[in-house]
This record gives structure tokens, sequence and C-alpha cells, in this order.
């Protein structure tokens, strides 16, 4: 992943965000423009096909690979979202996501950035997916229900 310092100067300020082998997608800045979250395929068992959300500084700041950048990790067995980033909430310090649990029936959970953890965000709804946050911090996914997806809207509290 790159970032292009001056788009009138693509080559000459081109700088590395991340440099391992990794997949890494997706990404999408925080609300206050200091970081940003994306998908990657990074794991310590090495299977491409477990996915994790990383944070790193958007200022390019940060270890592009190895430890260092591994570090940055803030979920793990996650379910990337076909059509965008991570879903950040409006205080840049919290991102909602949909966990690889088929036992939990891909429940949301939250990573909270600046305590460290990730918590269930309990909505009793199943095969959640396309999680997206506004700017006020109403939070909309789509779970399915009767074998239908059906879209659902709820306001996370403080």
């Amino acid at each position: 992943m790159y970032l292009i310092e001056d788009v009138r100067k693509p080559v000459e300020t081109l700088k590395a965000l991340t440099t391992w082998t990794h997949d890494d997608l997706r990404p999408v800045w925080s609300p206050d423009g200091k970081k940003i979250a994306f998908y990657s395929n990074y794991n310590p068992a090495g299977d491409p096909k477990v996915w994790a959300i990383l944070v790193i500084a958007a200022d390019g700041s940060d270890p592009t690979q190895g430890d260092g950048l591994a570090a940055k990790v803030v979920a793990t067995d996650v379910v990337p979202d076909v059509e965008r980033g991570p879903a950040w909430m409006p205080d840049s310090n919290r991102i909602v996501y949909v966990r690889n649990d088929l036992q939990e029936y891909n429940p949301i959970y939250v990573a909270d950035l600046a305590r460290k953890t990730n918590l269930v965000l309990k909505t009793d709804t199943k095969m959640n997916h396309d999680i997206a946050a506004s700017a006020d911090g109403v939070i909309a996914f789509r779970a399915q229900v009767d074998q239908w997806d059906q879209i659902f809207l709820t306001k996370m509290k403080d």
C-alpha cells in the first residue's frame, strides 16, 4: 500500500505504507485523518484465507513490514467487506467489524483502539455483513433473517 503525498509529483512523493507480501485491501482514513485502517491476510499461521484489521499512522511513520507492522493488528478473524474497508466510528478510536465465527453466526464486534479491546455488540442478528458507520455514530449493517437479508440501524452507546 502506498501514499502519494503530492499528486503533481507522484513518483517523487510516493511513500510505502506496507511492503510485506500479504494482501492489504480497502484502506479507509479515520475521521480525524490521522490513521488508516485496512484488511490484511497477515496472520501468524500464514493462512491466506484468514483476515485481520490493521491500523497505521496515515503519515507513514509506522513500520512497513515484519513484527512492527504485525503489532498494528487491532482485530483478528475478520470477515472483510466486499465493497468497503473497515467501519470507523466518528471518534477515530473505534472500528466496527464482523468476526468470522460461524458458530456465533458472524457477530458484530467493536475494536476500541485506546483500550485495546474487542467487544461483541449484541444484536441478536445472524450472518452480519456490510457494516457502515455514520458521522453521528449510527451503525448500519445487513443481516440474514429467515433466509433474506435485511438492513438494520443502531446507535452505539458511548
